[in-house]
């Protein structure tokens, strides 16, 4: 009886802590390794292009900044994943949301389970041609941003390849799927002021 008294005493204070470490998290809650980024709040995993001429950089205040790599050996390139609270956040909000105010074409893709609108535009300028790529998915009362801006084609290939390879799962499990290798990451956000 003692026994399982003690026993029972455990597991409500074990829960109570897995509780309280996940009622904390915030959207920019994250681990990061060489291989991959891991958003807690959201429970996903990026795996991460291996250029090393990528760096971290950062994120202008826009919303919740989640996370952001630069790089600049072959033109510019930024690669940015953000979250913007929203009610009634839903596919049509995404769908309206990869369109941009420029109402660009958008087309619906899965990865991982989810549904993602995604649009592609090119423009032309003195320093060559840039691709504005962006991902866009309703989840958990947001929508989930990833955009590319990049001169760069080849790297830009990389980014997109990552991103259609995302791996959703429990955030309760995000440590555990960050992998050993993995540090907690904490956005440098640059104010806008």
């Amino acid at each position: 009886m003692k026994r399982s008294i003690v026993l029972a005493f455990g597991v409500l204070f074990s829960m109570g802590c897995a509780a309280q470490e996940t009622s904390v998290a915030v959207p920019e809650a994250g681990f990061v390794s060489s291989e991959k980024y891991t958003n807690a709040f959201f429970g996903f995993s990026l795996p991460l292009p291996q250029d090393s001429a990528l760096r971290g950089f950062a994120l202008p205040s826009r919303s919740h900044s989640l996370f952001g790599l630069q790089s600049q050996a072959h033109g510019l390139t930024a690669f940015v994943i953000f979250a913007k609270e929203t009610s009634g956040a839903s596919s049509t909000l995404a769908r309206k949301a990869a369109a941009g105010p420029k109402e660009q074409d958008t087309k619906k893709i899965n990865i991982d389970g989810k549904e993602f609108w995604r649009s592609d535009s090119q423009q032309k300028s003195s320093a060559g041609k840039m691709r504005t790529i962006d991902y866009e998915t309703a989840i958990n009362g947001y929508l989930l941003s990833f955009q590319i801006i990049s001169f760069d084609p080849k790297l830009t290939e990389a980014l997109q390849h990552c991103i259609e390879s995302v791996k959703f799962f429990d955030p309760a499990q995000a440590r555990e799927m960050a992998g050993p290798n993995s540090r907690e990451y904490h956005p440098a956000v640059r104010s806008n002021n």
